[in-house]
């Protein structure tokens, strides 16, 4: 498994902490592959961390962050179109709106029974390929 935790830091503060890592043969992934067709590698993002000393600034360390582990996995998976998950809080709405932000979309407007709710974002096709894809 390709595992990656990032660790972000403003001068030697420890400010925030994302881990990500591919999925390869979880239940998850072969149903969305087979719903939605996709057949690119997926990754999914296991903790999106910000130090509580560095909150409440408009998101601006969680969107560096976020930015950041995105800007990863394009290069992880060499700019290959790559459908990236997270699971979030619902009582969590900073993390869904910073999630909104970077382009997520939640999987489903219902939660299911817990209150996690998924989230995916497609990242690193090229230009041309979301041209084609519209």
């Amino acid at each position: 498994m390709d595992s990656r935790l990032l660790l972000g830091f403003i001068g030697e503060d420890l400010c925030a902490c994302i881990s990500h890592s591919r999925v390869e043969d979880d239940l998850g992934a072969k149903s969305f592959k087979l719903a939605y067709g996709f057949d690119g590698p997926i990754r999914t993002l296991q903790a999106v961390a910000v130090s509580t000393s560095h909150r409440g600034r408009g998101g601006a360390v969680a969107d560096e962050a976020m930015s950041r582990a995105l800007d990863d996995i394009i290069t992880r998976e060499a700019g290959v179109e790559t459908l990236v998950t997270a699971k979030i809080d619902i009582r969590n709405e900073p993390s869904e709106a910073m999630a909104g932000r970077h382009g997520f979309e939640p999987l489903s407007a219902i939660p299911a029974t817990h209150p996690l709710r998924g989230w995916y974002v497609l990242v690193g096709a090229s230009e041309e390929e979301a041209e084609l894809a519209d």
